[in-house]
């Protein structure tokens, strides 16, 4: 019978380099949105923001993914766009406007039609700032049509929301 060390110290090295396989893997399958990357076992890329939000998820990488997602979906207007950060939208070609809600007579706010994409710190960030008319937090609550990468949302509201 093998020493008892010997096994442990097998069994654990066993694991580890099964973990850092496992490590690689995932990042290379998540490339090029590597700064969004969390591990399964936090739900992934997807979960994160769950866990971690601002620069953690989102430095910009994916404004490019958005121009170009604009560039195809020219029916998507009206547009309005909700980013976290300091990135210049409109010279990378997003041509948006502000996220604007009404209110109507018994004072709830809603989103007017129109397709919508919100970084998801700004959706995320909603509901600690919401003063209960908040109507990104309303998004929430919503199946994006869309996502560009890890860290931007596209919704479409429609009239009959």
């Amino acid at each position: 019978m093998p020493n008892r060390n010997v096994l442990f110290r097998y069994i654990m090295a066993t694991i580890a380099l099964s973990l850092l396989a496992l490590g690689t893997v995932e990042s290379l399958v998540r490339y090029p949105c590597s700064l969004s990357f969390f591990n399964t076992f936090i739900g992934g890329p997807i979960n994160g923001p769950h866990h971690l939000l601002h620069s953690n998820v989102d430095w910009g990488q994916d404004h490019y993914r958005m121009a170009e997602w604009c560039a195809n979906h020219e029916h998507a207007k009206p547009f309005s766009y909700l980013y976290f950060g300091l990135i210049d939208r409109e010279s990378m070609g997003i041509h948006f406007k502000g996220v604007a809600a009404s209110d109507d007579a018994s004072g709830a706010v809603s989103l007017p039609e129109g397709w919508y994409a919100v970084s998801v710190t700004e959706l995320r960030r909603a509901h600690l700032v919401a003063d209960g008319n908040n109507a990104i937090e309303w998004l929430r609550d919503q199946a994006p049509v869309d996502r560009i990468g890890y860290s931007i949302l596209v919704f479409h509201v429609a009239e009959d929301k």
